[in-house]
């Protein structure tokens, strides 16, 4: 299945949500973000009002008979003992806890909710605004060096996986040693890797087009990166997809295409034995790698951005520091010393 077919179904599961499970003027809200929110983050949205308005339930409240005019009776209280128990009735299971992460999602899409309707001057209040959001925990993965790269990059292609994993990575090695390249020399996100198609590659240029909502960037790599490119393609070009999948470049074992998660344990399997397991790297660990040696290298946020897909201002905010410090010492070098004439007079 293509992206635009997977958008069209989850565009599906959430009117059917929206219809079935959720107040009728609710469908206004989502009508209004269907083109401003992208289906995946829709969908999210609607499971998250989903339980939002079941738990009203529990409280008394009749959802089917529910008007507009009754958000006015939600209060801080309610919307914080919500966030309580959605804590504590993860995927509707007592006992099993949500993440602060997950919890910080939720509410937000209550904020977001309420916010439409009190812009519009239909309900009087938002009183998600008085209850403080959850603070998830930053992660603390450590970025890698260029000498912890290169030591995966050896490990991806000649290191023992141990066991079964090495049975099945016969059959995956190409492709793995592909996409971690494309991670970690040229910056792509794994979002957009998982999103490439074979039309997307050109060799011949030593460059991909990534593709986004709005637009297609160009990124090129260099030649050791295009020959592991290369090697794979001619592999995958042998390789029959399953139906709607026919032109993904990189592809599972079942011959669908990657999903971003896929990726996220095959780069987890990889760093987590070469590391013993007493540690493992991420996808956003090696993008960031990819991103700070470009900076560093050229202390350019406009190179950096073109580099690595990322927004101006958004870099500016992560290498401020970096940025002020060399602003203020970039022109001593060139400091005029007076000479000894001038030294006299």
């Amino acid at each position: 299945m293509n992206r635009e077919q997977d958008d069209i179904r989850t565009i599906e599961k959430v009117n059917q949500i929206v219809k079935d499970e959720l107040p009728g003027f609710a469908s206004r809200y989502f009508n209004h973000n269907m083109s401003l929110k992208t289906p995946r983050s829709l969908y999210g949205y609607t499971l998250d009002l989903k339980y939002f308005f079941q738990y009203l339930e529990t409280i008394g409240l009749s959802i089917k008979d529910m008007l507009l005019k009754d958000l006015d009776q939600i209060t801080p209280q309610i919307i914080e003992d919500f966030l309580e128990y959605s804590r504590t009735h993860s995927k509707g299971r007592a006992g099993v806890e949500m993440s602060l992460s997950g919890l910080a999602r939720r509410h937000g899409a209550l904020s977001s909710f309420f916010d439409y309707y009190y812009k519009l001057d239909l309900i009087d209040k938002n009183p998600v605004h008085k209850v403080p959001a959850p603070r998830p925990e930053r992660n603390t993965t450590p970025i890698p060096t260029n000498s912890i790269n290169f030591e995966m990059l050896d490990f991806v292609i000649n290191g023992d996986l141990g066991g079964r994993r090495n049975e099945y990575r016969v059959h995956t090695k190409e492709r793995d040693l592909a996409i971690i390249l494309l991670i970690m020399g040229a910056g792509i996100k794994g979002s957009d890797v998982v999103n490439l198609d074979i039309d997307d590659v050109h060799l011949e240029g030593n460059y991909i087009n990534v593709r986004t909502r709005k637009s297609v960037r160009m990124v090129y790599f260099s030649d050791y990166i295009s020959r592991a490119v290369g090697q794979y393609l001619a592999k995958r070009l042998d390789l029959i997809a399953q139906y709607g999948d026919d032109n993904a470049l990189f592809l599972s074992l079942q011959g669908k295409r990657i999903c971003l998660r896929a990726v996220q344990k095959m780069i987890k399997k990889y760093s987590s034995a070469m590391f013993d397991d007493r540690d493992h790297l991420t996808g956003e660990a090696l993008a960031l790698s990819f991103r700070n040696n470009i900076f560093y290298r050229t202390k350019n946020i406009p190179i950096t951005s073109a580099a690595s897909g990322n927004v101006e201002e958004h870099l500016l905010k992560y290498y401020r520091g970096a940025v002020d410090l060399y602003e203020c010492h970039k022109g001593k070098e060139f400091a005029i010393k007076p000479s000894s004439q001038e030294g006299n007079m």
